[in-house]
């Protein structure tokens, strides 16, 4: 995770998030996972597993729609390192800058880094709160798709 510095659609400036970003054409998720993570932070990923899909719907923004694909990187060969796009920091599962995160990351990153599965959707009003949401955890073997 890490405090990004540089964002698109004025979106998430200084707000502690997951390393990531957008899928471009041709791409697989997990193609862009390994391209982001080296663009971001510069570490060459070795060993992830994906752990859930997110969607979070902001009618009154639809330029913050997102559909997240959620890994959890295991393995990686350098050091992780500050760029223009994010400052990152190793947390301890138990003291995760909650106050700081998007308000779905704050529930979702405490489900994955306990180690569940999960797919939901999230609903944003326009004060930017969630509004609704359907979130659930995964049983071992059941596939990582969103209900839409």
């Amino acid at each position: 995770m890490g405090t990004r510095t540089r964002v698109s659609n004025d979106m998430g400036h200084m707000v502690v998030a997951g390393i990531g970003g957008g899928i471009e054409e041709g791409e697989s998720p997990e193609d862009a996972l390994e391209r982001e993570v080296l663009e971001e932070i510069e570490v060459h990923i070795t060993g992830y597993q994906k752990v859930g899909h997110v969607v979070c719907l902001s009618p009154h923004r639809p330029s913050w729609n997102l559909s997240v694909v959620i890994y959890l990187v295991n393995d990686f060969e350098g050091e992780p390192k500050k760029t223009e796009d994010i400052d990152p920091y190793w947390y301890s599962t138990g003291k995760l800058p909650l106050d700081d995160m998007w308000l779905d990351n704050r529930i979702t990153a405490r489900l994955v880094l306990d180690g569940k599965r999960i797919v939901g959707i999230f609903l944003y009003g326009p004060d930017g709160q969630i509004v609704e949401q359907d979130l659930r955890e995964l049983v071992p073997g059941e596939p990582i798709c969103v209900p839409i």
